[in-house]
Parts: structure tokens; C-alpha cells; sequence
């Protein structure tokens, strides 16, 4: 079966349908290859990163493998962390925070705040990773319905042929039907595609979110060396 012969035999309608439906396919696949080489590239940052990060041995250490970090998505965010880090130590060290007197309750807070920015750091990084899923799971909902109404109008057509001929042979119905199941055919290829990956790339989401809560909560603990040294 030619797909360009059905496309131009088929009506307006049966046309429109297709081209959106195409139009959601081509934008599904976009992202489905993006998050598919992003997810990828984050993972490996992530490695590289976690290794140097075990191989520092002290406070020092830790700042001088962050300075040079190259300009990646962790290491921009890592970078962010550390550049906080001195804001709050000399907001209540250095400028000696007049409001609060006790050395450790200073500390508590510091450590308290540092916290909160590393998992405001975290989700920043995931709501970057997690572009585009909105509309694949979009197109896997929407998809089939699109091409359910072309397959209900393609076979209302194939009716309404059959009324001004006054006949139900093949040639009849057969332009209207063809209409129906191309309509029918590409809602699902459309809408499977996109469930697939948006399944998938959930459950990376969820992995990604653990090992990346794992590596910082490691940064988190040579932040706070800094602090206690």
C-alpha cells in the first residue's frame, strides 16, 4: 500500500487528521530522541562526577574539583551550590550574624539552608530532564481519539457514497473504509510510540532522581566539613 496514494484520495477531513496526526508523531519523536541522548549525557556527568567527588579527601580538595568543572548541566548547578555555600558562611560567620550569638545554633541554620538549596538544586536539574514528556504523554492520549474521529468520519463517508450511488460494491466503499483504517492505523502509530517513551523515561526519571540524591547528598557531607573546619 502506497501512503502517499491513500493520503491525496483521501478528503479534507481524512487529510487534516493525517497531517496532525503526522504533526504529533514528527514532535514525539523530537523528543524522544532529545530526552533519549539527554538522559544519557546527564548519566554519564554524573558518574564523572561522583568519581572525582570520591576521590576528594578533604574541604579543599572538594572547591578545587568543582572549579574545574567543565560547563555541563551538574557542573552549573554544582558551581551555583558552591558559589551559595560562601554566601551563607559569610552571612553567618564572617559578617558575624548579630542575631544569632551561639556558634552551633549558626551552624544548624547554615546547614539547614545549604540543604534546602541542594534540593532546589536537585529538582532544577530533573524539571530540565523531564522536558518534553508532558507532551508525549499528551500524544499518547490524544493520538488515538484523533484517529478514532477519522475512522468514524471515513466510514460516515463511506455511507453516505453508498446513499448517492445507490450501491454497496467494493468500489463503492472502498475509498471511505481505506479513509477510516489509514486514519485509524495512524493515531496508533502515533500514540503507541509515545506511551513507550513516556513509560520508559519515567522510570529513568525515578532512577536518575535516586543516583543524583545519592551523589549530592555525598557533596552535601564535604559542604559541611567546610563548615566544621
Amino acid at each position: 500500500m502506497e501512503f502517499w496514494k491513500l493520503f491525496w484520495q483521501t478528503g479534507y477531513v481524512g487529510k487534516a487528521v493525517l497531517l496532525v496526526l503526522v504533526f504529533f508523531s514528527v514532535q514525539s519523536w523530537y523528543y524522544i530522541l532529545a530526552n533519549y541522548f539527554r538522559y544519557r549525557a546527564f548519566i554519564n556527568e554524573l558518574s564523572d562526577f561522583n568519581r572525582n567527588l570520591e576521590n576528594t579527601r578533604d574541604f579543599v580538595s572538594l572547591i578545587k574539583m568543582v572549579k574545574s568543572l567543565d560547563q555541563s548541566l551538574i557542573s552549573k548547578s554544582i558551581k551555583r551550590l558552591v558559589a551559595s555555600f560562601g554566601e551563607i558562611y559569610d552571612y553567618y560567620f564572617r559578617n558575624n550574624q548579630p542575631k544569632i550569638s551561639d556558634e552551633k545554633l549558626k551552624i544548624t541554620f547554615a546547614e539547614k539552608e545549604l540543604e534546602d538549596l541542594i534540593l532546589l538544586e536537585k529538582e532544577r536539574m530533573l524539571l530540565n530532564l523531564r522536558y518534553g514528556l508532558g507532551f508525549l504523554a499528551t500524544t499518547g492520549n490524544v493520538a488515538p481519539f484523533i484517529g478514532l474521529f477519522g475512522t468514524v468520519w471515513g466510514i460516515m463517508k463511506a455511507f453516505h457514497d453508498i446513499g448517492l450511488k445507490g450501491s454497496a460494491s467494493l468500489a463503492t466503499v472502498a475509498p471511505g473504509i481505506a479513509e477510516a483504517l489509514i486514519n485509524t492505523a495512524m493515531g496508533l502509530f502515533c500514540a503507541i510510540p509515545a506511551v513507550m517513551a513516556y513509560n520508559y523515561f519515567l522510570l529513568k526519571n525515578e532512577r536518575v532522581n535516586k543516583e543524583l540524591e545519592v551523589v549530592l547528598k555525598k557533596f552535601f557531607l564535604g559542604l559541611k566539613r567546610g563548615f566544621l573546619s
